[in-house]
């Protein structure tokens, strides 16, 4: 059994945000699946923060399993897929790729931060 936490927060009350809301949804489950794939027990937390150049932040952050430094500047390379631990599932290398195509497209930037 997982010990999950899920939260959501969001400082953006009054912000015109100007997206493709299918873009967005496949980019943010893609983020989301790979945070439940990797974590066992924790905490996922999506936060959406109003940025002081008239953009919006959204950051997802988990208690996972993190990412080997040396993997980091190739997580969003098509078919690259970090060495994962025994018990996890394998990927195909597409889906960080296909966030960060989405991202590009729409005048958007993705990056990553992980902590072992």
């Amino acid at each position: 059994e997982r010990n999950l936490e899920l939260s959501f927060e969001s400082d953006v009350i009054d912000k015109e945000v100007y997206l493709n809301a299918s873009m967005w949804e496949d980019m943010i489950v893609n983020i989301l699946s790979n945070s439940f794939k990797f974590t066992e027990s924790g905490k996922i937390q999506v936060k959406i923060q109003n940025e002081s150049n008239d953009q919006v932040n959204v950051s997802i952050s988990d208690t996972g399993i993190g990412i080997p430094a040396k993997d980091l500047p190739l997580i969003f390379d098509r078919f690259y897929s970090v060495k994962k631990p025994k018990g996890i599932y394998e990927s195909t290398g597409i889906g960080l790729c296909l966030v960060k195509d989405l991202a590009e497209i729409q005048g958007a930037t993705i990056s990553v931060n992980s902590t072992l």
